[in-house]
């Protein structure tokens, strides 16, 4: 109700039984799984143990270093590598503490890792087009 006009400015209702009781919004029981949406996802997971190597270690330590041209360096780097990376970048961006730096490095190299291919699809497909 509006206060000042007194007039009804909206009706509620039950919540809906997918409600989740605090945010009132779908549980993430019935969310989409987006693996389908990014297949290498579902890659990245269907190895059967995570396997950090050392140079990937190091490289994911890189993305909280003092010195930028490292970070852009380690985020190259990890995009580069593709699916053997995801798992590891992932389980990094759920620990804690994470640093700033570190969090915007495995989003950036994660991203890059997603988005490049199809970069180098549209840009071949557009190479074909006109020539």
């Amino acid at each position: 109700m509006d206060v000042a006009s007194r007039q009804r400015i909206a009706e509620l209702g039950p919540c809906r039984e997918d409600a989740d009781p605090i945010t009132n919004t779908p549980s993430l029981q019935n969310r989409p799984d987006f693996s389908l949406s990014f297949p290498v996802i579902s890659k990245a997971y269907a190895q059967s143990e995570v396997q950090t190597t050392p140079d990937t270690k190091v490289l994911i330590e890189q993305l909280d270093s003092s010195a930028s041209y490292l970070r852009r360096e380690a985020r190259s780097q990890l995009a580069k590598k593709g699916i053997p990376v995801i798992q590891p970048l992932l389980i990094r961006l759920a620990e804690e503490p994470l640093s700033y730096r570190t969090r915007l490095g495995v989003i950036v190299a994660l991203f890059r890792l997603f988005i490049q291919p199809m970069i180098s699809k549209f840009a071949v497909s557009n190479e074909r087009n006109s020539q």
